[in-house]
């Protein structure tokens, strides 16, 4: 029963992790994106 109920409670906590992380993608997405850009950006004008 004690098994079970974990199980129960992992499954949950998985479910909604994976709830977050789809909801929370595109924004990571955008993050990354524009931070490779500055990152990029920076380096082309310190190289000149």
């Amino acid at each position: 029963m004690t098994r079970d109920t974990r199980l129960r409670d992992f499954g949950t906590a998985y479910r909604t992790t994976k709830r977050v992380i789809k909801e929370h993608t595109f924004f990571f997405i955008f993050f990354w994106e524009a931070l490779t850009v500055m990152t990029v950006e920076g380096f082309s004008i310190s190289s000149l």
